[in-house]
């Protein structure tokens, strides 16, 4: 409060969001709330009807840290898109940052991405490196290649090459896009570049957890990422992404969908994602064509081709397993 009892308005909004995360969230809030900054920031905390402890935890730290934790407890499970646009607009900071309640800041990060975004006003989004560490840890955020400062082109060449927890953005650019069930990163980031450059920091402020109960609810509402991701596709033609560029993205990722789907053998599923229009062909690799025209008559022949290729690639000693149809 000022001295006229007015509240002042926090520089940066620290947005979080959890379902079922009581293994992550004591170590995500308490991360957030020991950043040292010269500047005020708050903890906007959304927990989606969690059936865990996570919502007793996000009490203790709004117990602990009254001026600086908010709460958003919904009264039934309403879904990640919905948790998400709730808490992030209720954000009240110049800045908002998002944190996903499984995942955990490292020292340093909100002060460095406050410096980036107030020397450079021609930044919109700033993000940075995070390590990975869980179940079959990996490193899937390989950037070292991309530039330091990218744009909505940038993210449809690379899809979401950043984690979405290491992302702060600018409140001024805030946009809530017409979605339903489902609303990718994706397309969250789009929305966002559209006023500015994405900076890219080298430096690990952040750590990814890649765990099982991630990835267990993307099969359910795979339909809906798909729809989510063709109007991210879209929107980036709106907003002037050549649309050759565009067409390559969208038909590439369709096909990646499509071989996921056939070593799952969801063969209704390959089928819906690679029978595409055959004047679409121009926009991917031959390989692919290849699986759109063979798998409209025999998707199982195009998986026997699909395994037989990864086996080479990875090596004999394991193929025996996949080959069973």
């Amino acid at each position: 409060m000022n001295n006229h009892g007015v509240e002042k308005r926090p520089k940066v909004s620290v947005c979080v969001t959890a379902y079922n995360h009581e293994r992550y969230i004591r170590q995500c809030l308490q991360s957030i709330v020991d950043q040292e900054a010269d500047f005020d920031f708050e903890v906007v905390v959304g927990d989606d009807c969690s059936t865990d402890g996570t919502r007793a935890i996000i009490e203790e730290f709004a117990d602990k840290y009254p001026a600086m934790v908010r709460t958003i407890f919904q009264e039934k499970n309403m879904g990640g898109t919905k948790n998400y646009f709730d808490v992030h607009g209720a954000a009240l900071g110049e800045y908002i940052a998002h944190v996903d309640g499984d995942d955990y800041c490292l020292p340093g990060k909100l002060r460095r991405q406050v410096e980036i975004l107030d020397t450079n006003p021609n930044i919109a989004v700033a993000c940075h490196f995070v390590k990975v560490e869980g179940d079959e840890a990996q490193d899937v955020y390989r950037t070292s290649h991309l530039p330091r400062v990218g744009n909505t082109a940038t993210l449809v060449e690379f899809g979401s090459y950043f984690a979405h927890s290491s992302k702060m953005y600018r409140a001024a650019v805030i946009s809530n896009p017409q979605h339903n069930d489902v609303c990718i990163d994706l397309l969250l980031h789009i929305e966002h570049s559209r006023s500015g450059g994405i900076y890219l920091d080298d430096r690990y402020y952040g750590v990814y957890r890649h765990h099982e109960m991630g990835t267990s609810k993307l099969g359910k509402y795979k339909d809906a990422i798909m729809d989510s991701l063709d109007r991210a596709y879209d929107r980036a033609i709106e907003l002037g992404v050549d649309r050759r560029l565009v067409e390559r993205a969208r038909y590439k990722r369709r096909c990646a969908q499509a071989m996921n789907d056939l070593v799952s053998r969801d063969y209704e599923s390959y089928k819906k994602m690679i029978l595409f229009p055959l004047e679409h062909l121009k926009y991917i690799r031959y390989r692919h064509a290849l699986f759109r025209v063979v798998g409209a008559v025999s998707p199982a022949m195009v998986r026997f081709i699909l395994l037989l290729r990864m086996k080479i690639s990875s090596g004999l000693k394991r193929a025996i397993p996949l080959f069973q149809f």
